[in-house]
């Protein structure tokens, strides 16, 4: 992530992390968790557990002060500094040891940050209403701009309006769901650019909403609803025109694939045998594909693959990333190719041993 980024996620997610009153700043002096990216504490573990894990978080307490530092394959990646002063909880971000962003919450909820990168230096002012975000005031040198949050008698998040003047507002997001207690909120900066919308249940960390934005631009949507003994998966690519609808039954197995495009509909099958994948059928302009699943010496299972009705091709897989593909026309046996990984090993025609 860049400087401005890096750090973002974690002061919005006000809920994660150390929590928002001095009771935090009295845990224990030294405690390790595993971690990621961002930052999270995600899981306690044992000092002797610290080699098993790519990001590992220590967090070290002195009364009302508490210091994070991320490390990445035993590296210091990152470092916040967390501080209470009455109500008012501080914090301080750094990167190779450069301060890049610091916060203000007050009763769990952030109240003013400062983004620095070497050019600029944003600062956002959060207004809440009743436990909810409300709106967002962003002053970036001589530029600022509003984002006001929408929402419904519930407290149901339904849409984002972003401003540069009052008389114009266009929509950033569009949301659907109860905001009950058991549902939480989140964003997320990336390094790229982008940043992502998340809209979960904490009951059973269940993502129901994930949208994507570049530039203030929704790039990406995807929305999970459980209906009765199966879930349905809404995907929406904006740039690519293209939407995706997946159903999935018990286990998590996906049963059924819609996928629209300009260039028109493919709709794909599953079945299951003994609760293995045993064919998939997929259909659409100029596709008829069927592909027969069979259990195999490798870790997954072998393929055989028809177009139109004909076998083309089937793939054998053996242990440690090798596979063998046959490939066929008008359902005669052509070449034998031998792959190690995506290489090819050996290659050889079988036209000749079919006559």
């Amino acid at each position: 992530m860049n400087s401005r980024q890096k750090f973002i996620c974690i002061i919005l997610l006000t809920l994660f992390g150390l929590g928002h009153s001095p009771a935090a700043a009295n845990a224990q002096d030294i405690s390790y968790y595993r971690s990621n990216s961002l930052g999270m504490a995600l899981e306690e573990i044992s000092p002797r557990q610290l080699d098993d894990h790519t990001f590992v978080l220590r967090r070290s307490s002195n009364q009302s002060r508490v210091e994070e530092r991320l490390y990445k394959d035993s590296q210091e990646y990152q470092r916040a500094e967390y501080e209470w002063k009455n109500d008012l909880k501080y914090a301080r971000f750094y990167e190779s040891g450069a301060l890049i962003a610091e916060s203000i919450e007050q009763a769990g909820q952030l109240r003013e940050e400062r983004i620095i990168t070497p050019g600029a230096v944003e600062r956002r002012v959060y207004e809440w209403e009743k436990g909810h975000l409300r709106g967002v005031r962003i002053i970036q040198d001589e530029k600022e701009w509003t984002e006001e949050y929408i929402r419904g008698t519930d407290g149901a998040l339904q849409q984002v309006l972003r401003a540069e003047n009052k008389n114009e507002a266009r929509i950033a997001g569009i949301y659907s769901g109860s905001q009950r207690e058991s549902r939480q909120t989140q964003w997320h900066f990336t390094e790229d650019g982008a940043s992502y919308f998340f809209y979960l249940n904490r009951e059973d960390d269940e993502q129901q909403i994930t949208e994507k934005y570049r530039n203030g631009d929704l790039t990406y949507r995807r929305e999970a609803v459980r209906k009765e003994d199966s879930r349905v998966v809404e995907e929406h690519f904006f740039e690519q025109e293209k939407k995706i609808h997946t159903v999935f039954g018990d286990a998590g197995r996906k049963l059924f694939r819609r996928i629209e495009t300009p260039e028109g509909t493919v709709r794909e099958e599953y079945t299951y045998q003994d609760g293995k994948l045993s064919e998939l059928r997929r259909t659409g302009p100029e596709i008829d594909e069927r592909i027969v699943y069979t259990r195999g010496e490798g870790s997954q299972p072998d393929e055989k693959i028809f177009r139109d009705g004909k076998l083309q091709k089937e793939v054998f897989y053996h242990e440690e990333q090798g596979r063998t593909e046959i490939l066929y026309r008008n359902e005669e046996a052509l070449a034998r190719i031998e792959y190690r990984g995506e290489e090819v090993v050996n290659r050889k025609s079988l036209l000749q041993e079919n006559q």
